[in-house]
Protein backbone atom coordinates (compact mmCIF):
# COMPACT_ATOMS: atom_id res chain seq x y z
CA UNK A 1 0.00 0.00 0.00
CA UNK A 2 0.84 3.90 -0.44
CA UNK A 3 0.12 7.28 -0.44
CA UNK A 4 -0.33 6.98 -4.16
CA UNK A 5 -2.80 4.06 -3.92
CA UNK A 6 -5.02 5.97 -1.12
CA UNK A 7 -5.44 9.19 -3.00
CA UNK A 8 -6.50 7.16 -5.57
CA UNK A 9 -8.95 5.23 -3.63
CA UNK A 10 -10.15 8.71 -2.07
CA UNK A 11 -11.02 9.62 -6.07
CA UNK A 12 -12.88 7.12 -6.54
CA UNK A 13 -15.13 7.63 -3.40
CA UNK A 14 -15.73 10.87 -4.43
CA UNK A 15 -13.82 13.17 -2.32
CA UNK A 16 -13.80 16.24 -3.68
CA UNK A 17 -10.44 17.58 -4.51
CA UNK A 18 -8.91 14.31 -4.56
CA UNK A 19 -7.18 15.02 -7.55
CA UNK A 20 -5.34 17.80 -6.30
CA UNK A 21 -3.87 15.76 -3.37
CA UNK A 22 -0.63 14.95 -3.46
CA UNK A 23 0.54 11.06 -3.21
CA UNK A 24 3.66 11.93 -1.38
CA UNK A 25 2.15 14.29 1.48
CA UNK A 26 0.20 10.95 2.30
CA UNK A 27 2.93 8.40 2.03
CA UNK A 28 4.26 8.86 5.99
CA UNK A 29 1.12 7.21 7.90
CA UNK A 30 2.35 3.42 5.88
CA UNK A 31 6.12 4.05 7.68
CA UNK A 32 3.97 3.35 11.02
CA UNK A 33 4.00 -0.58 11.54
CA UNK A 34 0.63 0.23 14.00
CA UNK A 35 -1.17 1.89 11.43
CA UNK A 36 -0.13 -0.25 8.10
CA UNK A 37 -3.26 -3.09 8.83
CA UNK A 38 -6.04 -0.45 8.96
CA UNK A 39 -4.26 1.61 6.01
CA UNK A 40 -4.08 -1.90 4.18
CA UNK A 41 -8.46 -2.68 5.04
CA UNK A 42 -9.22 0.78 4.36
CA UNK A 43 -7.28 0.46 0.76
CA UNK A 44 -8.62 -2.77 -0.06
CA UNK A 45 -12.16 -2.93 1.39
CA UNK A 46 -13.58 0.31 0.72
CA UNK A 47 -15.32 1.09 -2.40
CA UNK A 48 -18.12 3.23 -3.89
CA UNK A 49 -20.65 0.54 -3.30
CA UNK A 50 -20.45 0.48 0.37
CA UNK A 51 -19.69 3.71 1.04
CA UNK A 52 -22.34 6.66 1.52
CA UNK A 53 -22.53 9.34 -1.39
CA UNK A 54 -23.51 12.96 -0.64
CA UNK A 55 -26.57 12.74 -0.95
CA UNK A 56 -27.08 9.51 0.71
CA UNK A 57 -25.36 11.16 3.77
CA UNK A 58 -27.54 14.56 3.30
CA UNK A 59 -30.48 12.18 3.48
CA UNK A 60 -29.33 9.84 6.52
CA UNK A 61 -28.90 13.47 8.46
CA UNK A 62 -32.01 14.58 7.35
CA UNK A 63 -33.76 11.29 8.73
CA UNK A 64 -32.46 11.83 11.89
CA UNK A 65 -33.19 15.80 12.01
CA UNK A 66 -36.63 14.33 11.37
CA UNK A 67 -36.97 11.72 13.85
CA UNK A 68 -37.43 8.74 10.99
CA UNK A 69 -34.53 6.69 11.77
CA UNK A 70 -35.50 3.07 13.49
CA UNK A 71 -34.10 2.33 16.65
CA UNK A 72 -33.82 -0.66 19.40
CA UNK A 73 -36.81 -2.78 19.48
CA UNK A 74 -38.62 -0.70 16.84
CA UNK A 75 -35.68 -1.76 14.19
CA UNK A 76 -35.56 -5.22 15.22
CA UNK A 77 -39.32 -5.29 14.80
CA UNK A 78 -39.42 -3.73 11.31
CA UNK A 79 -36.30 -5.87 10.16
CA UNK A 80 -38.38 -9.26 11.70
CA UNK A 81 -41.29 -8.41 10.12
CA UNK A 82 -39.69 -8.37 6.54
CA UNK A 83 -37.09 -11.29 6.53
CA UNK A 84 -36.77 -14.40 5.34
CA UNK A 85 -34.18 -15.34 8.29
CA UNK A 86 -37.12 -13.94 10.94
CA UNK A 87 -36.76 -16.08 13.77
CA UNK A 88 -40.14 -15.74 14.11
CA UNK A 89 -41.99 -18.86 12.64
CA UNK A 90 -44.93 -17.31 11.33
CA UNK A 91 -42.92 -15.21 9.79
CA UNK A 92 -40.36 -18.11 7.66
CA UNK A 93 -43.95 -19.26 6.63
CA UNK A 94 -45.35 -15.91 5.16
CA UNK A 95 -42.19 -15.56 3.74
CA UNK A 96 -41.22 -18.61 1.72
CA UNK A 97 -45.71 -19.45 1.51
CA UNK A 98 -45.44 -16.03 -1.12
CA UNK A 99 -41.97 -17.39 -2.74
CA UNK A 100 -44.33 -20.67 -3.41
CA UNK A 101 -47.21 -18.67 -4.41
CA UNK A 102 -45.17 -16.66 -7.14
CA UNK A 103 -43.28 -19.85 -8.75
CA UNK A 104 -47.19 -21.44 -9.30
CA UNK A 105 -48.00 -17.84 -11.16
CA UNK A 106 -45.24 -18.31 -13.33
Amino acid sequence: MSGAKLCVLLGELGLEGADALDPDSFEWPFQYEDARPILDWICSSLRPSNVLSLSEVSQYEQFVAEGKLLEGEDLDFAYDSISAFSTRRDNQEAVFGAEEGLKEIR
